[in-house]
């Protein structure tokens, strides 16, 4: 946790710059209370909510896209087009990589924005931090199975081992596999994010208490 005397002297730089930045923003950003974090709490998760949305939908598009190829090469017994599949499995990867660097930027603010240390030290924050760290370990079996696909790729330009160049269903299989694991990553934090929505509507700011107290608040300094 931040020392508390640390701490104070940021709050404190926190509230002189909220006085300003909350007249100028006005009603819209929270008024006189924009500074307060169950205001930037319930903004951020809902940010949060809308980039999962849309990596799930890029990852759809990018899947759909892969099925069609591959039905495309299955239908016309044509094994020399695989190389194709390979381009729709890449920018998925990359899709739930981004989100990875997404929450990770998140949580490196911890102990460095008053802001963020408060909407962390929730059970808002607790959630989320959990899904994060499961999203990482499903990410590790990502990596493993993007290794094996690659190093296949590398010794024997195939997808897979074994007399399976010829059959593109065969060599699809570890493409398949791949695909499940990018989902599993995507899944595990829109499942957190949606219990968590769900969570809101039923106790309101109270999601946003530091975890063993009441709601904590940042109010810009009085003028005068």
């Amino acid at each position: 946790a931040m020392p508390l005397e640390l701490r104070g002297a940021i709050e404190g730089v926190t509230n002189a710059r909220c006085n300003d930045l909350c007249k100028r923003r006005g009603e819209f950003f929270g008024g006189s209370n924009c500074c307060e974090p169950r205001h930037w709490c319930a903004w951020l998760h809902e940010k949060l909510c809308n980039a999962v949305a849309r990596a799930a939908a890029k990852y759809r598009n990018q899947y759909d896209a892969f099925g069609e190829r591959l039905q495309q090469s299955l239908n016309a017994l044509w094994p020399f087009g695989q190389s194709v599949f390979l381009s729709h499995f890449v920018a998925a990867s990359q899709i739930v990589e981004q989100l990875v660097n997404l929450f990770g930027l998140i949580f490196s603010h911890h102990s460095s924005n008053p802001t963020l240390h408060a909407c962390i030290d929730t059970e808002w924050g607790h959630e989320l931090r959990n899904s994060f760290t499961g999203m990482l370990e499903l990410m590790k079996q990502l990596q493993r199975t993007k290794n094996d696909i690659f190093w296949e790729l590398g010794a024997t330009s195939r997808y897979g081992g074994g007399n399976t160049w010829v059959s593109v269903g065969l060599q699809a299989s570890p493409l398949q596999n791949g695909w499940q694991d990018i989902s599993n990553c995507i899944v595990i934090v829109k499942r957190t994010l949606d219990f968590l929505t769900l969570r809101l509507q039923e106790i309101g700011e109270q999601l946003f208490a530091p975890l063993g107290g009441q709601v904590s608040e940042l109010r810009p300094e009085k003028d005068g």
